[in-house]
């Protein structure tokens, strides 16, 4: 009988163990895919991060080609009414009031 005790015993004993070294692996499987996840997290964040960067400087780009077109047309617009003026008044002198 004390034997079969004993027996018994040694399987729980084994039994035990293979339940530590299970919840072992397991824990050791939750670490791994906890360490993947925030390594995706952290690449995602790195991503945003880089697309935001890029935004920001084509905004930056577009802002600095809005305000050349914006010069280029007034100088245009300033050159067309020179020209006009000039029409109007070619010898350069300031127009006068007719019959004064």
């Amino acid at each position: 009988m004390a034997s079969a005790d004993f027996a018994k015993s040694q399987q729980e004993r084994k039994k035990s163990n293979k339940e530590v070294k299970h919840n072992a692996t397991m824990g050791e499987n939750y670490s791994m895919l906890l360490l993947l996840i925030f390594g995706k997290v952290n690449e995602l964040r790195q991503k945003m991060s880089n697309m935001e960067q890029a935004m920001e400087e084509k905004q930056s780009e577009m802002n600095l080609q809005m305000q050349q077109m914006r010069n280029e047309m007034e100088l245009q617009v300033q050159r067309q009414l020179e020209a006009f003026m000039k029409q109007i008044n070619p010898s350069d002198n300031p127009p006068t009031v007719c019959g004064h």
